[in-house]
């Protein structure tokens, strides 16, 4: 009688490690197509152009006016990069895709990114923009900055 009460309570314990697995699977197989999505985005020319412009023009120009006061095509690609990685900090934030993902893989982008942004976001929010302008981006930011590469790297050292 006790073992069979040991061997139900065995299998019992059994099935919610390998329910608790399978949750996790399907979770990540939901996560791969926008994965996958995010990564074919960043590789491409048009993104990767803004991304240089970004980092490498923007600061020959003045802050003061924000992102709006920007000259074409400089303010076009400034926005392309902004809510590119907007979006990715709120799919986040929200738990759509993993966080450690997007640090893996874009961790010095977006720290870069922010950086040559933020003068810009931040003059547009003191203009007329409200608080919540690029929040997502900025949170994101903050927690990249915090992330030594130790962490994001750990694992990979056999790689």
């Amino acid at each position: 009688m006790i073992a069979l009460s040991i061997t139900a309570l065995i299998l019992s314990f059994l099935a919610v490690v390998v329910s608790v697995r399978q949750a996790r699977y399907a979770r990540q197989a939901n996560h791969l197509p926008l994965a996958v999505d995010i990564i074919q985005w960043y590789r491409t020319p048009d993104f990767q152009d803004s991304y240089a412009c970004v980092r490498d023009e923007l600061g020959s120009h003045s802050p003061s006016q924000g992102l709006a006061g920007l000259p074409e095509p400089v303010r076009k690609k400034s926005l392309d990069v902004a809510y590119f990685f907007n979006s990715i900090a709120c799919l986040v934030k929200y738990g759509v895709v993993d966080e450690k993902f997007v640090m893996a893989i874009q961790h010095f982008a977006i720290l870069n990114s922010w950086e040559a942004l933020r003068p810009y976001i931040m003059a547009e929010r003191d203009r007329e923009r409200p608080i919540g302008y690029f929040r997502f981006f900025e949170h994101l930011a903050k927690r990249s900055e915090g992330l030594p590469r130790e962490k994001i790297w750990k694992g990979l050292e056999h790689y």
